[in-house]
């Protein structure tokens, strides 16, 4: 019922690790995937990678994976150019174990505490509102957020100092959240959280938009006047559709054959058809 994870990397080595629960489902390690997250039962989110070891307990159950008949395997599933990991020690047990690090907490800088009270979680592809949806979560366990929304920006255009609301840079841009926009599930397991979901229409746009590496930050703006951010995510719409069209999360044939039609094939007329199974499982896909 628990699976305990010994590990060191690269920082940003977790970003899009997804682990594979053979006939169980897709669980992303530090984001919501397929059919959920992992979580641990000593650390509130599983910590990023430093060059010292950690180690987490998994609790198998809450993370929605049934164990009652056994595990046939797990397999690890990473995107290339996030760095690198070492997983130095590995096991299941039946109860839970006691670690000496299950009573302490990661360390953290207060803005890395600030970061964990705003986090994106990932992005769909709507084939109704042509455009590319961003999903992130704000935690107000303070009662004190009065604005949150989100940021867009062009990498290569903006540095990530300059991914703020009141950026002075032309190529960012800042949209506050609205009551439409309030996701009618919670992701991630933050106290007292909301999650919102904004879209980014395509509009009539050139082919260079879907590879174009848009940066996106959530945040939340404090009654004091003070802001908290998330990470910045980089990706682009052609990345977010194959992850999509491949792993079939659209909901419907006509859905995931727009992606193929309107994006994939477009910027790549050689892009191989993948026939449509849906999945049973909507969550937003993460990468980075």
């Amino acid at each position: 019922n628990y699976l305990t994870i010994t590990y060191k990397g690269d920082a940003n080595a977790f970003n899009d690790l997804r682990w594979e629960f053979t006939g169980k489902g897709v669980y992303g390690f530090i984001a919501t995937y397929y059919d959920g997250m992992l979580k641990p039962v000593n650390y509130s989110s599983i910590p990023k990678p430093k060059n010292t070891e950690q180690t987490v307990i998994i609790d198998l159950g809450a993370s929605g994976i049934d164990m009652s008949a056994g595990l046939a395997g797990i397999h690890l599933h990473q995107t290339a150019g996030n760095g690198n990991f070492e997983i130095t020690k590995a096991y299941l047990s039946k109860s839970q174990p006691t670690i000496q690090q299950q009573t302490t907490q990661p360390e953290t800088t207060s803005q890395q505490i600030e970061k964990n009270k705003v986090v994106i979680n990932g992005f769909q592809i709507s084939d109704i509102n042509k455009g590319i949806r961003t999903v992130y979560t704000v935690s107000d366990t303070e009662d004190n957020v009065v604005e949150r929304g989100l940021i867009y920006g062009i990498r290569g255009k903006v540095n990530d100092n300059e991914m703020v609301a009141d950026s002075s840079n032309s190529y960012v841009h800042a949209f506050k959240a609205t009551t439409k926009g309030v996701s009618s599930v919670v992701y991630g397991n933050m106290e007292k959280s909301t999650s919102y979901i904004m879209t980014m229409q395509f509009g009539n746009v050139k082919n260079e938009f879907f590879t174009t590496n848009f940066m996106f930050r959530a945040y939340a703006k404090r009654a004091d006047g003070t802001y908290e951010y998330s990470d910045i995510v980089t990706t682009t719409v052609f990345k977010v559709a194959d992850v999509v069209y491949r792993g079939k999360k659209m909901y419907d044939q006509k859905s995931h054959d727009y992606l193929y039609d309107n994006i994939l094939k477009r910027i790549n007329p050689n892009y191989e058809k993948v026939s449509y199974d849906f999945t049973g499982s909507v969550y937003p896909v993460y990468v980075d």
